[in-house]
């Protein structure tokens, strides 16, 4: 798409896009996907026990919600490009406290200083700007740009990995902690901008304003009203309970195949996943040709089939089956939630609704690993609690499909200027 008025010139949206898709890769690259690689690290170096290690991973998730609703109204009361700086430092903070970690609660304070990074650089912070430049292809710029996540776990966590192997845990923190900085820093202070009007744009470079999408772009909500509708209800259910169910299985993966095809081919189940995560991203732009809510309800239902697979089965081929369909979905399910708070309830209210669904989705979260791991002990097997999450996975399809039928009360209130 070209700059208005200058055909020889892209729309500068696609600029802002790439810049998010960057951030993505190291938000993910280097902070979220960090989590395991630490875990390892410090249990091997010290000896600490892995579960209590991995209460620090469940402390992240609850880190992330809560900074999430911090960071949902400080974009809407100053801009998006400003949180994405601060959460740059964050991040860059947390992983550097990680290489001066010499007891368990040190990590656990690393742990959730990261976690306030990532709620700054992740998923809210990078919605609210896409949603800032792009209407009708949000879907799919979003999606695409989210792209940057995985393709930062297949880099980056391998090469977190060799400086660990190599020069330790505190060298490797502060290479790390500099890489990160160094490339999303520059993006959010020279590349990211508020928004079009910035260059003389509107939504999407077009030339003239979006009409009556305006009235549902400037919308003013409050926390509470939005969070009294049933479509807030609808779609906040339908994001907690997919992210229950996906991270639960991504957490569980290594531990639930080792014992069925062996430690070594479990990690290329894992591959697998990753591979068709990044292939699920081509779909993305089904969200903009149809209906937002039925894309997600259509993506939950496959994530359910592919999970309710792997408790039926030891099977490996089926089971690499489950593991394609989970990670084919879980990048548009997580690209389309920001997408549909934006389309329902406009961008001007965006980060003050967002945030508190995001507080609730990240609590699904820790609550399915949480979950899903102490069924696992008592059960001996991860049959019961994969049944149980993919049947959750179906209920978040039912709500995400019922979102799309019933309209928006109380309304809110439009600027004036709208």
């Amino acid at each position: 798409m070209k700059h208005a008025g200058l055909d020889s010139q892209p729309f500068y949206g696609w600029y802002v896009a790439l810049g998010v898709g960057l951030t993505a890769f190291i938000a993910w690259g280097a902070g979220f996907y960090q989590l395991g690689v630490f875990v390892h690290a410090f249990h091997d170096e010290h000896g600490w026990g892995l579960t209590e290690l991995s209460l620090g991973t469940t402390l992240f998730y609850i880190i992330v919600g809560l900074a999430s609703l911090v960071t949902g109204r400080l974009i809407d009361r100053y801009n998006p490009r400003r949180v994405l700086i601060t959460g740059s430092l964050v991040l860059a903070a947390g992983v550097l406290l990680y290489g001066q970690a010499t007891a368990l609660w040190h990590v656990y304070l690393a742990d959730a200083v990261l976690a306030a990074g990532f709620a700054g650089t992740s998923t809210l912070v990078l919605g609210a700007i896409v949603g800032r430049w792009f209407r009708r292809r949000r879907a799919f710029v979003m999606t695409l740009a989210l792209s940057g996540a995985p393709l930062g776990a297949l880099a980056l966590v391998p090469a977190s990995t060799l400086l660990i192997n190599r020069y330790g845990i505190q060298d490797a923190s502060y290479i790390m902690a500099a890489a990160a900085l160094a490339i999303v820093l520059p993006i959010a202070l020279f590349l990211i901008e508020d928004d079009p009007a910035s260059r003389g744009l509107n939504l999407d470079g077009d030339a003239q304003p979006p009409g009556k999408q305006a009235v549902v772009e400037d919308a003013v909500w409050n926390a509470r009203s939005a969070a009294a509708t049933s479509v807030w209800q609808l779609l906040t259910l339908s994001f907690a309970l997919i992210m229950l169910c996906q991270v639960a299985y991504l957490v569980h993966q290594i531990a639930f195949l080792s014992p069925i095809v062996g430690a070594g081919r479990a990690s290329l189940f894992v591959s697998i996943t990753g591979a068709a995560g990044i292939a699920g991203r081509f779909a993305g732009g089904l969200g903009d040709q149809y209906p937002k809510h039925l894309m997600l309800a259509c993506y939950c239902l496959l994530q359910a089939a592919g999970v309710l697979l792997a408790a039926m089965t030891t099977e490996p081929a089926l089971l690499m089956v489950a593991a394609a369909l989970v990670g084919f979905t879980m990048g548009n399910t997580v690209a389309l939630q920001p997408v549909l708070m934006a389309e329902r309830f406009g961008m001007r209210s965006y980060g003050t609704v967002f945030g508190p669904a995001s507080l609730l989705t990240q609590f699904g979260a820790a609550v399915g690993l949480t979950l899903v791991g102490f069924l696992a002990e008592q059960t001996g097997s991860y049959a019961t609690p994969f049944a149980i999450t993919g049947g959750l996975a179906v209920v978040a399809a039912l709500a995400a499909a019922l979102s799309g039928q019933v309209a928006l009360r109380p309304s809110p209130q439009i600027p004036a200027t709208a």
